[in-house]
């Protein structure tokens, strides 16, 4: 084997080597991350923000209740799922979901009776996030009184919007919604 041919060989295996090891140790700490947030998440349900008023005449609801929460189990799937794609696809999902309804623009036409998707931008982000509500009536609550869920978040990225507006799937909200 020629000389020059064999330090290209011995330096191209080492930076392969390098590679492999800089994704091991970041598969490692995002498992080491799920983890932790699993046993931080895994302690009960949390209250997440306030519906407005504004959008919840948007909506056409006719409830009073403005809480919206997010099951341990549902925060715990949207961190899993988003971070197949992209860690950061992961933390926005799971924890801008407020900004991203605070920031509403748009409303996604219902696949589901009960069920609101709603788009809105996450400041300083650039991105937006499709979170989808469902309304639990009282008689199906464990409290009594109409409940609002988190049922997932999505980040969309700027095609995806795009094509969401130019197939007519989506109502643009008037500013200040939120």
């Amino acid at each position: 084997m020629h000389p020059a041919l064999h330090t290209q060989v011995v330096v191209r295996a080492a930076y392969q080597a390098h590679v492999l090891s800089h994704q091991i140790a970041a598969q490692t700490q995002l498992y080491n991350r799920m983890r932790a947030s699993a046993a931080l998440l895994a302690l009960a349900d949390r209250y997440l923000c306030e519906l407005s008023e504004v959008l919840a005449v948007a909506l056409a609801v006719t409830t009073v209740a403005r809480s919206i929460k997010i099951s341990a189990r549902q925060q715990q799937h949207i961190l899993e799922r988003r971070a197949v794609a992209a860690k950061v696809d992961a933390d926005l999902a799971a924890y801008r979901i407020a900004d991203a309804l605070s920031n509403a623009r748009y409303f996604k036409r219902p696949s589901r009776v009960g069920r609101f998707e709603i788009i809105g931008e996450v400041p300083r982000t650039g991105r937006h996030l499709l979170v989808a509500l469902k309304l639990v009536p009282s008689e199906g609550a464990t409290s009594g009184e109409d409940e609002w869920w988190v049922v997932t978040a999505i980040p969309l990225g700027k095609r995806k919007l795009r094509q969401l507006i130019n197939t007519n799937q989506l109502t643009v909200l008037p500013n200040g919604v939120a």
